[in-house]
């Protein structure tokens, strides 16, 4: 990906979807990030409830300038099924 002033800089994405068996494997993906993004579905408050370990883990292992951004997944699904949705905009 190249930048407006034509900085070229490296994307990862990894989805890991929150598993046990990729606890130990992320913690290798956060080192040396400069920004993380955490992402709860919306149908499952579990996952919204898991964004507090996720969150420390980000911290104990990324530097300090790190920029972590929270994000809701499946929010297309609230125009077809609303009733679905568990984690509440609030």
């Amino acid at each position: 990906m190249t930048i407006k002033d034509k900085t070229k800089i490296k994307l990862q994405l990894w989805d890991t979807a929150g598993t046990e068996q990729h606890r130990a494997m992320v913690k290798s993906y956060f080192r040396g990030a400069l920004g993380v993004f955490l992402v709860c579905d919306i149908t499952q408050l579990s996952t919204f409830y898991s964004l507090d370990y996720w969150l420390d883990q980000v911290r104990e292992i990324c530097g300090p300038d790190t920029v972590i951004a929270l994000l809701a997944n499946k929010c297309d699904i609230m125009f077809e099924t609303p009733q679905s949705r568990e984690v509440l905009r609030e």
